[in-house]
């Protein structure tokens, strides 16, 4: 009972000479995971819950904490072989669907977003393309989980159940209250099919939006993202699989007996504790910096 021979490795120890002369060289501990779209070597990425697909995205709370993030270091274009060299950096490792490897924890490059990274400085998602690090932690995310829930007041709209203090843009943002309603959905979401909304809040927490990413996707793991937020908190998403009937936006209640959409909430909560630290100055915009990942 429970004994078997190993044949499936999901989490991978690679590394080299930790401790060679003129600094650390790469390697770590590398996981296999799917590209939720095209990845790129170097891609600063998260794993989306309910999705369980890798994304790179502007949307800097994925990145605070509540996901599991990394660096692509490989996948099916590099004939799943980790490629851990500066000039591979923008190499493509594969499209959505494709298997990637990803550095969770070790030493690897990264692709920087603006000059300013710094040695020894820790670093957070890039704000100017998606994907990239930034040398300092001007965060924004939700510091206590919103609890979202459908509304007590409107049946189409999600709310946060409890009250959240928010970081913005690295300092205090207005905490969200409880019971304050989320934006209203728009768009149609086929039976069958499943949908996706993110939800946002601004630093005063009260001008809220919501962004749909697909709204078609034959399956979860087929869900992508929106476009994301550089300035904005990202409280969470909802994603919607309406198994009689369709489930329109803003007309359908989030529990119809009918439409039966077998909604699914998700909150986004994070802290100011780095994802990881620059070991080297980094240079121009799309450049390599040898990072480590904590």
């Amino acid at each position: 009972m429970g004994q078997h021979t190993p044949t499936n490795f999901r989490v991978i120890e690679h590394g080299e000479d930790t401790d060679a002369a003129g600094g650390a060289s790469p390697g770590g501990r590398v996981r296999r995971g799917t590209a939720g779209q095209t990845l790129n070597i170097g891609d600063f990425v998260v794993l989306v819950p309910g999705i369980r697909r890798w994304f790179k995205t502007l949307g800097n709370s994925y990145y605070a904490g509540g996901c599991q993030t990394g660096i692509v270091v490989g996948g099916k274009n590099t004939y799943m072989s980790a490629i851990l060299d500066a000039g591979a950096i923008g190499v493509a490792a594969g499209i959505v669907g494709d298997d990637v490897y990803v550095m969770t924890r070790g030493v690897c490059y990264g692709i920087a977003d603006a000059t300013g990274i710094k040695a020894g400085k820790a670093f957070s998602a890039g704000r100017t393309t998606a994907g990239r690090i930034i040398g300092d932690m001007l965060t924004y995310f939700a510091e206590i989980t919103p609890g979202q829930q459908r509304s007590a007041g409107t049946s189409t709209l999600s709310e946060a159940a409890f009250a959240a203090r928010t970081v913005f843009a690295g300092g205090p943002g207005t905490a969200l209250a409880a019971g304050v309603d989320y934006a209203a959905l728009v768009g149609t979401v086929t039976v069958g099919q499943f949908g996706l909304w993110e939800f946002r809040t601004a630093s005063n927490g009260t001008t809220m939006t919501a962004a749909p990413g697909s709204l078609v996707a034959a399956t979860k793991p087929a869900l992508t993202l929106p476009a994301g937020s550089a300035a904005l908190i990202t409280l969470g998403f909802l994603i919607v699989n309406p198994t009689v009937g369709s489930f329109v936006g803003g007309t359908t209640a989030l529990d119809d007996g009918a439409v039966i959409p077998r909604t699914e909430y998700y909150d986004l909560v994070g802290s100011a504790i780095p994802r990881g630290m620059a070991l080297q100055d980094g240079g121009a915009a799309a450049s390599a910096v040898l990072v480590e990942l904590f």
